[in-house]
């Protein structure tokens, strides 16, 4: 079962932890921010040197990145690869890497102490045409303002 809780005009699904009630959590959301971040790199190639002194390559892209973007090229030169199917692996890896390091929104809210670091939620945002869409959660940090008494816990999502 999913704990679920209301931001603003966003439903955030929580998987169900040991220290939350069996139910919803209904929270009222301060903010939420959506970012469209495109990646610094979006296609990686990858150089390697034959165990008789020849040159191997591998390469790996982000179809959906290069569509909104184009070619974002890096290219790795690392003697230590021997073959083009480990190329293209390491390729692959920093593509990934790449994925899972940008940042997609940030959501304010009232404090939730079920929410953790890494937690896959579901959200669901009628503005942002959001259905049930999975983010990881990147960072958690509590704020408190000392003129209205009130804490608000800041969450930052990424890729899962």
């Amino acid at each position: 079962m999913l704990n679920s809780y209301l931001l603003n005009s966003a439903l955030l699904n929580l998987p169900q932890q040991r220290v939350v009630p069996p139910g919803k959590l209904v929270h009222k959301a301060t903010d939420v921010l959506w970012e469209a971040q495109t990646l610094a790199v979006n296609m990686v190639v990858v150089y390697g040197e034959a165990a008789g002194g020849g040159l191997v390559s591998g390469q790996a892209y982000d179809s959906d990145e290069v569509a909104k973007v184009g070619y974002r090229l890096d290219i790795v030169r690392e003697p230590a690869i021997h073959t083009a199917a480990l190329c293209t692996s390491v390729a692959q890896a920093v593509i990934e890497k790449m994925r899972l390091q940008k940042t997609k929104g940030e959501l304010s809210a009232l404090p939730n102490c079920a929410i953790e670091l890494f937690d896959v939620v579901q959200i669901t945002d009628r503005w942002a045409n959001l259905d049930g869409a999975a983010f990881r959660v990147m960072g958690i940090s509590l704020s408190y303002d000392r003129d209205s008494g009130t804490i608000s816990q800041a969450i930052s999502l990424g890729a899962v």
